[in-house]
């Protein structure tokens, strides 16, 4: 406990950590209607009311080892004000009125990626993590980090404070967890369990900062109800539209053997339909049909759907577009293409308040 307030103590919020973070497009943004990703290894933004793309950092690169690059994970703060992303070494938040950067210093070595941006809750305050402890292999131990703390910062007072530890499983000694994500009403963390150099778990849990309980995953697939079509795999990615209404998520065609998926073509990514449905009538869904990566944001009045495509399945791991739906129009829109285009994604995160189950939240839209 003395390691992990020592090195609390010693992280220090440091302006202007990126110096190079530059001056974008935010005109006419009365509904704050951006959104944020990362291309080759830097921070972007698109404004869709004036249609251009800008660039927020400018240093980062590629990393050929990496599919993340020198920054990545964007996240904007519900009020438009601040935008949090990461690096390997160090989360940064930005304020857009002033164009200042800061820095928070990662604890977990980078090797693990253990640390993580959970995201903002509704009233614009920052969750992250930090993992104290390494995973540590050798013929005579085997042992993962000893703590994953949660904390929560406030961009105006820029003060961290303590919130959580999430949980660890006491066995096997190499395990530890890795944060996801941060409900809207900031109470509830998903996370996954992970094994040092083993990989990830495949269960998502949520952890009731409050209570200090495990909480069933409320967007697992049992209690979305969502029935998929033979030969096709939901995946853990879905959006919530802000309105609550719609219902957008992933599936992909292939099948599911025991905890593994098993893609249709194996030798790249598998044929991925965008499914869009009422929530309040599951069934009555539409689809559209392409390589997608990954899912994306919302736009804030409900009626674009972001989501990354690998134009070529030959080199769908350095090579995406980033593409968005409009559900009004039913158009098709390329905003940008790059030779890494990713963003932070809701990997079977829980939103609305932390409900329990999907059909709560649906009985009172």
């Amino acid at each position: 406990m003395k390691k992990i307030l020592l090195l609390l103590f010693l992280l220090l919020l440091i302006p202007n950590a990126v110096g190079n973070a530059q001056d974008y497009e935010t005109a006419g943004t009365t509904e704050f209607d951006l959104f944020y990703y990362s291309k080759n290894g830097n921070i972007w933004v698109y404004n869709h009311t004036v249609q251009n793309t800008s660039q927020l950092t400018q240093d980062g690169e590629l990393d050929p080892l990496s599919w993340r690059g020198s920054y990545y994970s964007p996240s904007p703060s519900p009020s438009g004000a601040y935008i949090a992303y990461e690096s390997s070494e160090n989360f940064y938040i930005h304020t857009v009125e002033d164009q200042s950067t800061i820095h928070i210093e990662k604890a977990a070595s980078p090797d693990i990626a253990a640390d993580s941006l959970l995201g903002w809750d509704d009233k614009n305050q920052l969750y992250f993590t930090l993992t104290y402890g390494e995973c540590i292999a050798d013929q005579f131990e085997l042992s993962g980090p000893d703590a994953v703390i949660v904390y929560r910062y406030d961009p105006v007072s820029q003060e961290i404070k303590t919130v959580g530890e999430l949980p660890i499983p006491a066995e096997p000694e190499h395990a530890y967890a890795i944060g996801l994500n941060i409900s809207p009403d900031g109470k509830i963390v998903t996370y996954q369990s992970v094994l040092c150099y083993a990989g990830f778990g495949s269960a998502v849990n949520g952890f009731d900062l409050i209570s200090g309980k495990i909480v069933p995953n409320p967007e697992d697939a049992d209690q979305l109800n969502i029935k998929v079509d033979p030969g096709w795999v939901r995946t853990s990615q879905i959006e919530i539209s802000p309105d609550g209404k719609v219902v957008a998520y992933l599936v992909q065609e292939g099948f599911q053997d025991g905890e593994f998926f098993i893609p249709a073509d194996e030798t790249g990514p598998s044929v991925t339909r965008l499914i869009l449905a009422p929530t309040l009538q599951l069934s009555d869904a539409q689809y559209y049909e392409a390589n997608i990566v990954n899912l994306g944001k919302w736009s804030n009045n409900g009626q674009r759907i972001y989501f990354s495509v690998a134009p070529n399945t030959s080199d769908w791991t350095t090579h995406r577009r980033l593409d968005y739906l409009d559900i009004v129009t039913g158009e098709l829109v390329t905003v940008d293409e790059g030779d890494l285009i990713n963003f932070k994604i809701s990997a079977g995160s829980i939103k609305h308040s932390g409900e329990t189950a999907f059909s709560n939240y649906l009985s009172d839209p």
